[in-house]
């Protein structure tokens, strides 16, 4: 399953605008039948890049792949990437909180 979004994020009931307006991409199955997912795996490890119509998410999000040619991924992990200038403002400007 896959959705990509440019929606309003909230954080502990908190509303932040400035996520709000980064352009994402999420998965959220990494199952080997996720042929989006791992479309868009195989296209980043070949040389590709995390853009759509020549320009990059700002975030990425889904499973993190073990091993790509396989279609493995870790259990129960997942990976937030920025790849964004904007993006990465964003996160060295919030808070820090251990979970």
């Amino acid at each position: 399953m896959l959705f990509r979004s440019c929606s309003n994020s909230r954080s502990r009931g908190t509303f932040s605008p400035a996520l709000a307006g980064l352009e994402s991409i999420w998965f959220v199955r990494g199952d080997a039948q996720a042929e989006e997912y791992w479309s868009f795996v195989h296209h980043c490890r070949t040389g590709g890049d995390h853009a759509r119509a020549g320009q990059w998410y700002d975030i990425a999000i889904g499973p993190l792949a073990s091993s790509w040619r396989s279609r493995l991924t870790f259990l129960g992990a997942d990976q937030i990437s920025f790849h964004t200038t904007g993006a990465e403002r964003i996160l060295n400007a919030s808070g820090r909180h251990v979970l």
